[in-house]
């Protein structure tokens, strides 16, 4: 019982410093991840890093005690009385691994070790779409993970890459791809923490949130046919038959702040009865762009807006704004 009753407090202590040390554990292997990338980004440039996180650890210690009692007999006399006590720890520690699969995170990992290695101008070329950049500057619907700033805290020349012996002895981390090495000195501790932020922003920033979504416009055009208008002969024998379609654009970032004027001067008139949005359908062409939809998991389709009556913007997101039917001069297509 005394063996019980030790064992039971060496257990919690046990437990204690194992968590301990795994915690300790879960720092080195995000270390180990992190050159692990730049390596094989070094080894060659144009291959896809690996990259995961560390969600969910368990430690677990299991304490066992064995008693023992023997007695040993000879014919009618008691010879030998023996007790054996024996105990044991079984510590075991346990990482559940996340590796990171959508491609385009994996494209902005790629894309933040060219930074890291070769310089920002190299991860442009690579990438010209911005993906490190802010999503909030762009409305290109493309995937933008808003790390760039933070990569250009980052001091130059914090990382260095080449063989075995060029490696200074004093480095703090290292880490290798086949016969390449990278390492960071201490002087680049700071950046490589940076560094290994911007990778793990980029590892848990939801698919969903990779782009903010473009502010897109329905516009409706129609177009006045030949055919006389047999609906309407009794009242307007002169009215001919109109055909409407209806597109959904995205608005360029750069003609945002003239569409939002435009919207806004017509959505009331100064009697207080709505207005035409004073823009014509070159203007209209010229300052949007075909729309097709964003990626999802199952597939693309575009977004349908559910009010197509109505001239005011609708929130929140997506950012659609639907126009009216464009049955004003200055929206009307000319008879084909």
């Amino acid at each position: 019982m005394a063996g019980l009753i030790t064992c039971t407090g060496c257990t919690t202590l046990t437990l204690q410093e194992y968590t301990s040390l795994q915690t300790k554990s879960g720092g080195d292997g995000r270390d180990d991840l992190v050159l692990s990338a730049l390596a094989t980004v070094a080894a060659d440039p144009d291959a896809l890093p690996p990259f995961a996180l560390y969600i969910n650890g368990i430690t677990t210690v299991t304490d066992s005690v064995i008693l023992n009692d023997i007695t040993t007999w000879t014919p009618l006399k008691y010879v030998l009385k023996t007790l054996g006590f024996t105990a044991s720890t079984s510590p075991k520690g346990q990482w559940t691994v996340d590796p990171s699969a959508e491609y385009q995170q994996l494209e902005a990992i790629h894309a933040a070790c060219l930074w890291a290695l070769f310089g920002p101008e190299r991860a442009c070329r690579a990438y010209p779409t911005g993906i490190l950049g802010d999503s909030n500057h762009y409305l290109d619907g493309k995937p933008h993970f808003g790390v760039e700033d933070r990569l250009a805290k980052t001091r130059p020349g914090w990382i260095h890459f080449g063989g075995l012996a060029e490696m200074p002895l004093r480095a703090r981390f290292k880490g290798h791809k086949g016969n390449t090495w990278v390492w960071v000195m201490p002087q680049g501790s700071e950046s490589f923490a940076q560094f290994t932020l911007v990778l793990h922003d980029i590892a848990t920033l939801d698919p969903p949130l990779f782009a903010a979504p473009p502010i897109l416009v329905v516009l409706t055009t129609y177009e006045v046919t030949n055919l006389p208008d047999l609906t309407n002969l009794e009242t307007d024998k002169k009215k001919n038959v109109s055909i409407g379609t209806t597109e959904t654009r995205a608005v360029k970032k750069e003609y945002k702040e003239i569409i939002e004027k435009a919207i806004q001067s017509g959505i009331m008139t100064e009697d207080g009865k709505t207005g035409k949005v004073k823009l014509t359908r070159a203007q209209w062409m010229e300052y949007t762009e075909p729309w097709h939809g964003m990626r999802n998991a199952v597939g693309t389709s575009p977004i349908t807006p559910t009010a197509a009556s109505s001239a005011l913007p609708i929130h929140p997101p997506p950012n659609v704004l639907v126009l009216p039917s464009m049955t004003g001069p200055s929206f009307t297509a000319p008879p084909r």
